[in-house]
């Protein structure tokens, strides 16, 4: 799997623009959902090799959002093509969410581990 450490500035930048991509049914970018695992770019040929997940593996938005990472990527300069890689290890799970995107949701702190507790506060 690739990895958002060590990225470098042209994949930073690539990384910037797929906060503009939004779970349609949060509202939320895919970044701060968690969804991006690993982003790689090989500036020789342009191919942009993205892993990411989903919240779910029944996800009814699995191509809407994976067709939105691939066009937002290829709109990019230097860019000629794009590979997402779903998976699924290690699972979605709401502690990925980004603090302001739990803000967001009205989720005031990350959930608890505690099955009993599902940490939430609306």
């Amino acid at each position: 799997m690739t990895s958002l450490d060590n990225l470098s500035a042209d994949e930073q930048c690539l990384l910037a623009s797929l906060e503009t991509v939004f779970d349609p049914e949060t509202g939320i970018g895919v970044v701060d959902m968690g969804l991006i695992y690993g982003l790689a770019l090989d500036a020789d040929s342009g191919l942009v090799k993205v892993t990411m997940t989903l919240t779910t593996p029944a996800c009814p938005m699995a191509d809407a959002l994976t067709d939105g990472v691939k066009r937002r990527l290829g709109n990019q300069n230097g860019v000629q093509s794009v590979e997402v890689d779903l998976t699924f290890e290690p699972a979605w799970s709401p502690e990925m969410v980004s603090e302001s995107a739990r803000t967001k949701m009205g989720m005031t702190s990350a959930p608890s581990s505690t099955p009993s507790d599902k940490g939430f506060s609306v």
